[in-house]
């Protein structure tokens, strides 16, 4: 069972559109004490932490988009009952415990973009609704461009499942794009302070569209 939760979707009544945030849980369960022995030696051992697999180039013909990824990629595709009807919300991800890291994608009927403010306008609806619907609080908020298009991104502190367990706190780094009346929104969740690091840069910065 992956352990990356969907924890929120919003729907603005004004703008039809929605977003969904996720976050990778940083809790993992204790593994059980080997049993007590005269001979045994008890001297706790470090479990490793998971090695991150290198990422590959991912071509998605069906997203329109090529990006890095670690493997194994998961996919996933839900209907989303929207004002404007039934919208099939695309998930292209990477669920590494600690971290993650996830393209959704999804197609509004011709026209609802232009109908609901323009791309600005939609990204930054998406945004806020996405970080509100998980009691997140924006960092940060900056134009972004992917050759030609205009995008936003966003950092947001993301509160732990637990509000005594604040270790488990993570921050998401997010861009959100819209081409034609397709809304794109790429990110990474980790640990506080990683959304800066190599990895996450790195990922974001693969992320391109084929047409």
């Amino acid at each position: 069972m992956p352990t990356l939760s969907f924890l929120g979707r919003f729907l603005s009544t004004a703008l039809l559109f929605f977003a969904v945030s996720v976050r990778a849980d940083t809790t993992t369960e204790p593994a059980p004490a080997p049993p007590a022995s005269d001979n045994a030696d008890t001297t706790a051992k470090a479990k490793p932490a998971p090695v991150e697999a290198t990422p590959e180039t991912l071509v998605d013909d069906a997203g329109r988009f090529v990006v890095s990824l670690p493997k194994p990629v998961q996919r996933g595709s839900q209907p989303v009952d929207t004002a404007v009807g039934k919208i099939a919300m695309n998930m292209v991800y990477y669920d590494g415990g600690a971290t993650a890291y996830m393209i959704i994608y999804c197609d509004y009927p011709a026209g609802s973009v232009t109908q609901s403010g323009g791309p600005e306008k939609v990204c930054a609806n998406a945004s806020n609704g996405a970080v509100q619907n998980v009691g997140g609080k924006i960092q940060s908020s900056s134009a972004c461009q992917l050759g030609d298009v205009k995008g936003l991104e966003v950092v947001a502190d993301i509160p732990p499942k637990d509000p005594n367990d604040s270790a488990s706190a993570s921050v998401a780094r997010l861009r959100f794009f819209v081409v034609g009346d397709r809304l794109y929104q790429v990110m990474y969740i980790g640990p506080a302070g990683t959304e800066t690091g190599s990895k996450a840069v790195a990922f974001l910065d693969s992320f391109r569209l084929t047409h």
